[in-house]
């Protein structure tokens, strides 16, 4: 799952560069820290469940304008995208190893992560009527 992350965000990178304006704002200031700190981390010992902790806590800050988004508008995010992604973190919750917490998080987090933005996706805005008489 981890390969697939990877390669998932580096195409996502790559089709960023693309399509989108560069701007170096708050979040990719906070990301650069956190990827210094990892790679410290990486460097001065062998330590995998803070590494994947640091990258878990730089995807989830990444994620806060897709939260923002969705909850302001559900029809801002592919429904069937999230699902998807849903199940697959889902059945890799299911046969990850439960005994060993770093293997275990990565998958759990995801499932939690899919879940969310796809039940906010789903949600149907209640439209104001009004009567008139």
């Amino acid at each position: 799952m981890s390969a697939v992350q990877v390669l998932g965000s580096l195409l996502i990178f790559i089709a960023a560069l693309k399509y989108t304006i560069l701007k170096f704002g708050l979040v990719e200031r906070i990301s650069t820290l956190l990827l210094i700190a990892s790679g410290a981390v990486w460097l001065i010992g062998d330590i995998p469940a803070i590494n994947v902790a640091i990258t878990l806590i730089a995807h989830f800050i990444a994620a806060i304008p897709t939260f923002a988004a969705v909850i302001k508008n559900p029809k801002s995010e592919k429904t069937m995208f999230w699902g998807y992604f849903a199940i697959a973190s889902i059945l890799a919750l299911i046969v990850a190893d439960k005994a060993n917490f770093t293997q275990y998080m990565f998958p759990l987090y995801f499932a939690i992560l899919n879940l969310s933005i796809f039940s906010l996706s789903i949600r149907h805005k209640k439209v104001k009527t009004t009567i008139r008489l």
